[in-house]
């Protein structure tokens, strides 16, 4: 619920100018307004979450890495513009076809605020996921602390040790201010495990001084990914020839 006219304004404001930006691996919105007070949005229709092809068990390595790729251009596509996304889950990640797009744009922030901007949000709510907190996230709704793009990368990690592990690293708890606690990440098996191991680890760095930025994950994903294509061709040649 939006709490203020200033809030809902801005909300509005956000969602205007993603109408008018289009990538493939971001929801694409095609208009809004309000009802009864309540704004809301058009746009295109998705089956079905991440949520739920991660509960199926049958994502691929190929996949996988389909996904982290599609996943982190959005992210930096998204942070190109000066937002930060805040609420990255499964449950905000939509599939279709193999692709995966990058949704629900409700507590999109400019990476830059001012003052009052920022106590505003601390004052009327918590903005930040239960299971997909960070760091970041916990130090700004505590001090207001200047919150920057590394927060997106963070829950992405999250999201990714799922995708490729099956296990969501972070310890719940019930109080969204406690300090982030994090379970050990098992490395994904198959050949590239160790790689994507690394990726998933310093995207979840507590110290965002020591994550790693969107820019090198991608790199990084993008060279396990040209080395698995490289592999399924030489595996099919030698089938072919054999």
């Amino acid at each position: 619920m939006i709490s203020s006219e200033v809030r809902k304004q801005r909300f509005l404001g956000e969602i205007e100018l993603m109408k008018s930006y289009h990538h493939p691996n971001i929801l694409q919105q095609y208009d809004e307004g309000s009802w009864n007070g309540y704004p809301f949005v058009i746009m295109d229709y998705m089956p079905y979450s991440m949520t739920v092809e991660i509960a199926h068990e049958t994502i691929t390595i190929e996949d996988a890495l389909r996904y982290s790729l599609q996943l982190l251009s959005a992210l930096k596509a998204l942070h190109s513009l000066g937002y930060i996304h805040r609420d990255i889950k499964p449950g905000n990640i939509y599939v279709k076809s193999h692709n995966a797009v990058l949704g629900d744009l409700g507590l999109i922030k400019k990476v830059a605020l001012n003052n009052d901007e920022a106590e505003e949000d601390i004052e009327g709510y918590i903005a930040m996921p239960k299971y997909y907190r960070t760091p970041d996230l916990v130090e700004y709704a505590k001090n207001g602390t200047v919150l920057t793009e590394s927060s997106d990368v963070f829950q992405l990690g999250l999201v990714l040790c799922e995708i490729f592990v099956g296990v969501n690293p972070l310890k719940p708890t019930d109080n969204l201010l406690d300090d982030i606690k994090l379970k050990p990440v098992p490395v994904p098996k198959g050949k590239y495990g160790g790689r994507i191991h690394y990726i998933l680890l310093k995207m979840i760095a507590r110290d965002k001084e020591k994550r790693i930025t969107v820019e090198r994950a991608l790199d990084l994903f993008n060279k396990i990914h040209e080395d698995y294509l490289k592999d399924i061709i030489n595996i099919q040649g030698d089938i072919l020839y054999a």
